[in-house]
């Protein structure tokens, strides 16, 4: 299966802003670049409008690209024979994918400007050591870089730290790593936690079915510095952890918490409500935003670095999507 990447024609390409890791900087979700209103990336739709290239890319893959300087970085994962399944839709199977077979988990670097494959790179081949949802895939994760290295992460498969020329620098086992809903543990759907650089390290949460975990590495050599235990914490998140200073906070169930980013010792927990925590903490006004859905309560938490709630709207916070907040007000779908 090829999917496509498509670049949308921005105000000025070459003073394109980077876009160093899931959601962009500080996890904001927000550009400051002008973006057009409306575009066709679709051939089969119509004539191409606003798409200034277009660049197939093999597999399957929920990873975002990200964008530092002249270069553009994304993640897939390739079945090695036959099609990758992928059911999307409204449906209310929780069920796994029949995805077992042998893949290839691949890094592609492209060209900003003209969509050129640069270089690419296959992290692994094997058998995927977790199973994931049918509307998953088994790269998830979006990529994570400082200007000088480069993450990914593949859960089960694996920590892999590049230089941006594609030279493999390290890489780490972090075992099995399943991540399960906290209302059904015969699950399987797929890690979707992405790595967030901080300062000299990279942070990673796994919250799985078993030893829920926050680990940071050192970006040099693949240094484990520190890991703290969740498994009182979460009993499953597919939620980023967002970094804010010294403050790491993660979305998880039944509680969100505060950890220090240089110890990661824990600062503070948080009582939540949704069991099946996606939504990636973000920062704004002073205040951390942390939102969750599904079971008996979809709050939308507002928190201060000290752990203490300013606000918190009970209903109809978002489930899976994370919430935006851009002057002064707080877009979000339900």
């Amino acid at each position: 299966m090829l999917r496509w990447l498509c670049f949308l024609v921005l105000a000025s390409l070459l003073a394109a802003e980077n876009w160093p890791s899931y959601r962009g900087a500080q996890g904001s979700g927000v550009s400051l670049k002008a973006a057009p209103v409306n575009w066709n990336a679709d051939a089969s739709a119509g004539p191409l409008k606003n798409v200034l290239w277009r660049t197939p890319i093999p597999g399957l893959g929920h990873a975002s690209p990200i964008a530092w300087g002249n270069r553009l970085f994304v993640a897939t994962a390739v079945r090695t024979k036959g099609e990758a399944p992928l059911r999307v839709g409204l449906y209310g199977d929780g069920g796994s994918a029949d995805d077992n077979a042998e893949q290839s988990w691949k890094v592609y670097c492209l060209d900003r400007e003209t969509g050129r494959v640069v270089w690419e790179r296959t992290a692994k081949t094997g058998l995927p050591r977790a199973a994931r949802h049918t509307k998953a895939t088994h790269a998830n994760t979006t990529l994570a870089t400082d200007g000088r290295h480069l993450l990914a992460f593949f859960g089960s498969e694996g920590l892999f730290a590049y230089d941006l020329t594609g030279k493999l620098l390290w890489q780490k086992d972090l075992g099995v790593l399943d991540m399960t809903p906290a209302d059904d543990r015969t699950l399987s759907w797929g890690f979707a936690s992405s790595p967030v650089v901080a300062g000299d390290k990279v942070i990673v949460q796994c919250d799985v079915k078993a030893g829920s975990f926050l680990a940071a590495y050192a970006l040099a050599d693949g240094k484990l510095l520190w890991k703290t235990d969740r498994s009182a914490v979460s009993l499953g998140s597919w939620g980023t952890p967002g970094v804010f200073g010294d403050l790491v906070v993660c979305n998880g169930f039944p509680f969100v918490a505060g950890y220090e980013s240089s110890t990661g010792h824990e600062r503070w927990r948080i009582p939540a409500g949704g069991d099946v925590p996606v939504p990636v903490p973000f920062s704004a006004n002073g205040l951390i935003y942390v939102a969750q859905a599904h079971g008996k309560a979809s709050p939308l938490i507002a928190i201060r670095p000290n752990g203490e709630v300013a606000w918190r709207e009970e209903r109809n916070a978002a489930y899976l999507s994370t919430p935006v907040a851009y002057q002064g007000q707080i877009y979000s779908v339900t």
